[in-house]
This record gives C-alpha cells, structure tokens and sequence, in this order.
C-alpha cells in the first residue's frame, strides 16, 4: 500500500517539477478538472520548484493585474452611481477588485491621510496655573444651587472628573488623538452591518438576501471614504473648509443615484428611504464616536 501511495504522488510531483499545470489530478483533492487552477478545491496548479526570478515575475504580473483592476473599479465607482454593484450581482466580477477587498484598500488609504494630518486641527484646553491665582485649578465647571430654603449650595467637586480627564489631554494630547484615529476605523465597520440590514428591510421585496445589500453598502462607503479623502487634501491644500461642503452635498446625491439605479424605485420613494437610512447611520456613527471618545479618554 504504501508503494501504491508513492506511486500516486509522485507523478503530480513531477508534473509541478517540470512546470506543466493541468497534466496531473490535483494533488490535493485529487480532481481531474486542473488547468491554471483546480476546479474543484481551488488550489493552484502552477510549479513550487521553479527559479526565483519566475516567482517575482508572476509576482510583479499579479500587482500590476490589481493596478489595473484598481483604476478601472474606481473609475465605475466615482462616475457611475450603483453601476458597479449592478455588474457584481449581474456576474461581471473578473474585471473589477472584490467588493471587500476595495472597501479595506480605501478606508485604509483613507484613514491613513486623516492619521497622517492627525484628524484636522486640534482644540487646546488651557488649564496652566498661576502662582497669584489661587483658584487655576478648581473645577471649570462650578455649579451653583439654591434650595427651596433659600441656602446656596457650591457644588464645585460635581465635575472633578471632567477636569481631570482635560487635564489627562493638555499632558498627552498625542497619546489620546493617537488611540481615537487608530480605531475609528473599527466605527464605521461595525456599523456597515446594520446599514446593510435597514436596506435590506427597506428592499426586502425587491431583494431577500443579505448579501446583495452588503455588496452596495461595501461599495457605497468605499465611494465615501474615496471621496472625504479627496475633499480631505483639497481643504489641506487650500485651509478652509469649502471642499468638505461640497462633499456633504455631493455624497447625498450620489447614494440617491445609487438607490435609483440599483433598486429602481422611484424618486419620493427612493429620497423617503435615503433620509432613514442617513438617519440610522448617524445615529450609529455619533453613538460609535462617542464611545470610542470616552474610550480614548479613560484607557489612552
């Protein structure tokens, strides 16, 4: 048996030796079905024993297929509203970058240009003391209270902990910005889900699975984060803030053109789902930034 078991091995072997994918069943799985790649696990058929320049070769070829994929994919994104989810669920996959894979290498360049310019300017909290001023460091907040008796009431330890949490900010303003960019990421990936399942609840008789409404929401906040990083630059390299406003405007209308042409409703009923789908997602994005504010400002 364990003559029959070398016997089989070796032929496949010797076929990824010499370099001649698809002569030999799938090592693997043992399918017939191989040519480039094995049809039935997947696995790539291509020789191991090769030399180094052939790997960086079908290398550079990969990064440069991507390269091309890229542009195209962004191209149909930016200019066509919803265009590109219509050829994903059409089956028109193969010319266009995976609607994951374009989110992560988006939101990532995205987010890495708010980290680089440290999220835009940043406010000061001036808590200095003063050797003459004997109350620089009581509370900034000071509240105070008359009761039903007409006693005054100092309440000046009431916000001790919001002095203090600033305090924590003015010593180590880097260390706490630092901790909110590098996770504000995570925000807006988590709530991806939820925006995708209040589409699929506002479309659910146009479309009952799942799946679809992710590929738009994927897409959708790929051509967000493409385009924030746009008006990002353009507000660094002009210092105002006009690029951002168009982008506010401009990101409404495209989601409307994009549900046009994707769920092909119709205009009333298309803007009335829009503003509770904005809704929804500002209510998750304020409560997730919130968190991860107090988060920053507890354990940064």
């Amino acid at each position: 048996m364990k003559e029959n078991g070398n016997a089989e091995l070796q032929p496949a072997v010797a076929g990824q030796a010499e370099g001649a994918p698809g002569l030999q069943p799938c090592p693997n799985c043992g399918s017939g079905s191989v040519e480039n790649y094995c049809a039935g696990c997947g696995q790539y058929a291509g020789a191991i024993r090769v030399p180094l320049r052939r790997v960086l070769s079908e290398a550079l070829a990969g990064f440069l297929a991507f390269d091309s994929r890229i542009w195209k994919t962004l191209i149909v994104l930016v200019r066509r509203p919803g265009l590109l989810t219509l050829h994903f669920l059409a089956g028109k996959r193969a010319r266009y970058v995976a609607p994951l894979r374009l989110y992560v290498f988006v939101s990532f360049l995205t987010f890495l240009l708010f980290a680089l310019t440290d999220g835009g300017p940043r406010p000061t909290v001036d808590l200095s003391t003063d050797d003459t001023d004997t109350t620089a460091m009581a509370p900034v907040v000071r509240g105070d209270t008359t009761s039903a008796d007409g006693i005054r009431i100092e309440t000046e330890d009431s916000d001790a902990w919001l002095v203090e949490l600033l305090q924590k900010v003015e010593n180590d303003p880097q260390r706490v910005s630092g901790f909110f960019t590098r996770r504000l990421p995570w925000v807006f990936f988590f709530i991806m889900p939820v925006f995708a399942s209040v589409l699929q609840l506002l479309y659910r008789r146009r479309e009952p699975y799942y799946v679809p409404h992710l590929i738009f929401t994927l897409h959708m906040y790929a051509a967000g984060f493409l385009t924030f990083a746009l008006a990002t630059a353009i507000n660094l390299m002009t210092s105002t803030e006009f690029a951002m406003m168009w982008w506010f405007i401009g990101i409404q209308v495209y989601m409307f053109l994009a549900l046009r042409r994707v769920y092909q409703q119709k205009r009333l009923r298309t803007l009335f789902k829009q503003c509770l789908l904005v809704s929804v997602h500002s209510i998750g994005a304020t409560i997730g930034v919130m968190l991860l504010l107090f988060f920053a400002l507890m354990f940064a």
